[in-house]
């Protein structure tokens, strides 16, 4: 894609798809600056990834007639390009510890736990084992696998989620992410959500994780209330079972 391409799009996967017109395209990543017209409306959002299960958020809404102050839009969206880049490589990092911490139950025959492949459409067949694809909306948590508990084995489902703010939003996993573990946990499944913030480790119980509201009082849960769910975190692995009761899965 290129400036002055039109696009379809959605701003978050399975939503609503909207036409546009990319105004420019940071060329240090996959952002771009798309314009939406809605009426005598024109809408700037910024996308952080190009496609229709782009993620964007909104930058400015303005008359239709109305002279853009593009410059300011650009320099507005690289800076949160930046952002949204480094809080990828946070996350990427948070999870590559998860996967040692995989690797290390595993070695002790304690659990076998993956990380869920990305979905991925391929787009265009090439030939000699060549296509061009892009990757899709998550339909599946992010680790799942099988842990022994109680002298049996056990599903676990779990998703990650790492911030660089003081809290954990309930709004980061969206309601059809959540659908995955509800119906798991109701079937005895151990589920929940693993989060890295402030430099260390949790993992949330799926019943607290949805019941946030309840036991918090708000949609979010910082350090102190994270407290009680602290996992073990050398900074390089995450142990994220080493809460769990029985003697054989400490660490």
């Amino acid at each position: 894609m290129r400036e002055g391409d039109n696009i379809t799009f959605a701003m978050k996967p399975g939503g609503t798809r909207q036409k546009g017109k990319i105004l420019w395209k940071d060329p240090e990543g996959e952002s771009c600056i798309v314009a939406v017209r809605q009426g005598d409306r024109e809408l700037r959002i910024l996308l952080h990834t190009s496609g229709e299960t782009a993620t964007g958020e909104l930058l400015t809404e303005q008359a239709a007639d109305r002279e853009p102050d593009l410059q300011h839009q650009r320099e507005e969206a690289a800076k949160r390009s930046y952002r949204a880049a480094k809080n990828n490589a946070q996350g990427h990092y948070f999870e590559q510890a998860i996967q040692r911490g995989c690797k290390f139950y595993r070695e002790k025959g304690l659990a076998e736990i993956d990380k869920t492949p990305e979905g991925f459409r391929v787009l265009k067949k090439k030939g000699n084992g060549l296509f061009e694809g892009r990757f899709i909306g998550k339909a599946q948590v992010d680790f799942q696998g099988t842990v022994r508990l109680w002298g049996q084995g056990v599903s676990i489902l779990f998703d990650a989620k790492c911030t660089g703010k003081d809290r954990i939003e309930q709004s980061a996993l969206t309601e059809t992410q959540a659908e995955e573990p509800e119906r798991h946990w109701k079937l005895g499944a151990v589920c929940g959500v693993a989060v890295g913030l402030g430099g260390n480790a949790y993992f949330v119980p799926w019943d607290v994780w949805r019941d946030m509201k309840a036991i918090c009082g708000h949609k979010y849960m910082n350090q102190t209330e994270l407290g009680p769910f602290q996992v073990k975190y050398t900074g390089s692995t995450v142990y994220f079972l080493s809460n769990l009761a029985e003697e054989g899965q400490k660490t």
